[in-house]
């Protein structure tokens, strides 16, 4: 994914710009699959929980079926190009220092969580900055606050993070453990914006 290159039957092939890889995982069972190591999970930018559809919603998927779905039908919602100016501006969203080192502490706090046998990386650090930054954009902002970090906290560190077999035993959930470390991580004063 990182290296921007694709091999299939030892033919190496460059990939466009941009280029995203969605995955998809069904957390029930694991009958046929293999679980991923942990240096692959670790390149994975966030994991969401989609969870089944409400009733009205699932009727509609019911009521619209209609043969086979087919990759033709998809159409573009913008172009290649409005995505990079966007990931530019997106890039440009202000981080201080101690948010920046707010997010190092938060993600330092997995490693060191008695719970947990596997914390997150750098890279989760480096996640985290990108989330916060695309959080901050969204919301209308240049500069990126504690809150954009700790909504995306979860998602960028739930799939990194391993329960130690005494914490599973215990019934303890990841979301229990990243709830804590929120909880417990002192947040960083902003001041006034001027």
């Amino acid at each position: 994914m990182e290296e921007r290159r694709v091999t299939v039957e030892g033919v190496t092939r460059p990939v466009p710009e941009p280029f995203l890889v969605i995955a998809t995982q069904n957390p029930q069972g694991s009958a046929g699959t293999q679980l991923l190591p942990e240096a692959q999970v670790d390149r994975f930018m966030v994991s969401l929980s989609v969870g089944y559809p409400d009733y009205d919603s699932e009727l509609a998927m019911v009521l619209g079926v209609r043969g086979k779905s087919r990759v033709e039908d998809i159409v573009s919602v913008f172009q290649g190009d409005t995505l990079r100016d966007i990931q530019n501006a997106v890039d440009q969203v202000h981080l201080k220092e101690n948010v920046g080192d707010y997010i190092v502490r938060l993600v330092r706090a997995t490693r060191e969580h008695p719970e947990l046998s596997c914390g997150g990386s750098p890279r989760a650090s480096i996640a985290l900055v990108r989330m916060s930054r695309a959080a901050a954009f969204l919301n209308g902002r240049d500069y990126v606050i504690p809150s954009d970090v700790e909504e995306q906290f979860p998602y960028i560190i739930r799939h990194r993070i391993t329960l130690d077999s005494a914490a599973r035993m215990n019934g303890r959930t990841k979301d229990a453990v990243i709830g804590e470390i929120l909880q417990q991580t002192r947040r960083p004063s902003m001041g006034i914006r001027r």
